[in-house]
């Protein structure tokens, strides 16, 4: 009994010893000297704002408030470093995990860090085996995303695997070598939001590709959102300039929230179907979706057209034009073109119980409307067939009968009295404007 009580109290004070040590280490010496030798291998001035050292459960070393650089700087919350102590005395110094907290990746830290990441000429005398990062955040221009946390593990071939995401766990990426050179990657994820504008929400996501020095290749994603389905598969390749290209499809995807999140004034409801390609070249990730270039098919079923009566518009006939309203209709089809922020969209046809239409609308940058759509109403004694010149704003939309199909209309009403004549008038006024086009 004496025997244990006396190595209960060792132990005690083995433990006691541990803990008050740490304490007892002169820190500023040996932060000065790391700062120095940080300095040195990144060719940046390195600054330490706290060194500290633990013995339990691991002996670790942590550097907190760290500063790198300075044109931005990169500052890291803490940076713990455990090491292998049966590796001290061989060699090869083994670290066995690097942990760093807290840190923010812009653009200029991106173009910084392969040259961080040359190896030191001559034999390397420090091996690392695990990377742990906590509260990242990545700050792209037009993609913020974080924080993030990843779990790198590395071998004496080089890297092992990849486990990254967000912290919230609705996206898991995983990156594995592979024997023939390049990585496979494999994600999925559940109410994923996307990081950039429109901020989708993906209710399932998952898909697989290839990782390689210059290019990321994704031959395969299948997403489930707003009640339909997308597939698709893109690369994306960066050196001088970063360049994207693909495919997509939606089946059934309800575009009233995707629309209110592109413009928060507007309002347009309706299931897409939708196939096409799309490209995007720049200088930079964060203006690859000002320069895209896309063309796509499309039909959406059982909608509504927000700030826009086709119906009423093609009916009144006057020279004011209409404003306002909507359309609802059953089926609506044409071919988008994107090119950087002007659209086009071509041989638009919209049916309804009321009325039939079709025609050309474009959209600047500067979301003014330019176009002509022809209204045909239904349900009247005669089939009435309008021109209207669209044109104001996506937010203030005008629909003016033509010049010629007014004039007809007027000297038709005149003659043969409103209705019948109207609708001839107008028919004989759009004939003419075609032919003297």
């Amino acid at each position: 009994m004496k025997g244990w009580k006396i190595g209960l109290v060792g132990l005690l004070l083995l433990l006691a010893v541990l803990l008050v040590l740490p304490f007892l280490i002169p820190t500023d010496r040996y932060k000065s000297a790391l700062q120095a030798m940080a300095s040195e291998k990144l060719g940046e001035p390195v600054n330490i704002g706290r060194l500290s050292f633990t013995l339990l459960p691991w002996p670790a070393a942590t550097l907190s408030d760290l500063t790198i650089g300075a044109q931005p700087p990169l500052k890291i919350g803490s940076v713990t470093v455990t090491p292998d102590l049966f590796s001290l005395l061989s060699d090869v110094k083994v670290i066995h995990s690097v942990a760093l907290r807290d840190m923010t990746v812009n653009p200029g830290l991106l173009s910084r860090i392969p040259e961080w990441a040359k190896p030191q000429p001559g034999p390397q005398t420090v091996a690392v085996r695990r990377v742990e990062l906590r509260g990242l955040n990545l700050d792209l221009g037009t993609l913020k995303w974080g924080p993030l946390q990843a779990d790198v593990r590395l071998g004496d071939a080089g890297l092992q695997s990849v486990q990254a995401g967000p912290e919230d766990g609705s996206l898991s990426i995983s990156l594995l070598p592979e024997t023939q050179g390049g990585y496979r990657l494999a994600f999925q994820g559940k109410r994923f939001k996307l990081p950039i504008k429109p901020a989708l929400v993906f209710d399932s996501l998952q898909g697989q590709g290839k990782l390689s020095k210059h290019a990321l290749d994704l031959s395969q994603l299948n997403a489930r959102l707003y009640g339909g389905d997308l597939q698709a598969s893109t690369r994306l390749d960066w050196g001088d300039d970063w360049q994207a290209t693909g495919t997509s499809k939606a089946v059934g995807v309800e575009v009233a929230q995707i629309v209110k999140m592109l413009s928060p004034s507007s309002a347009f409801s309706g299931r897409l179907h939708a196939d096409g390609r799309f490209r995007m070249v720049a200088r930079t990730p964060a203006t690859l979706v000002d320069h895209l270039q896309a063309t796509f098919r499309f039909e959406v079923e059982d909608g509504v057209l927000d700030k826009v009566d086709l119906a009423q518009a093609a009916k009144l006939l006057t020279r004011q034009g209409a404003r306002g309203g909507q359309t609802r209709f059953d089926h609506l089809s044409g071919i988008a073109e994107v090119e950087g922020k002007q659209y086009r969209l071509r041989e638009i046809k919209i049916s309804s119980g009321i009325l039939n239409a079709e025609g050309d609308v474009a959209i600047s940058p500067a979301k003014e409307l330019s176009g002509q759509v022809t209204v045909e109403l239904k349900g009247t004694a005669t089939l009435v067939a309008v021109p209207l010149n669209v044109s104001g704003t996506v937010q203030d939309a005008i629909l003016l009968p033509s010049g010629m199909a007014l004039a007809g209309a007027a000297v038709g009403t005149g003659l043969l009295g409103p209705g019948l004549g109207t609708a001839i008038g107008s028919k004989a006024g759009q004939a003419l404007e075609k032919l003297f086009k």
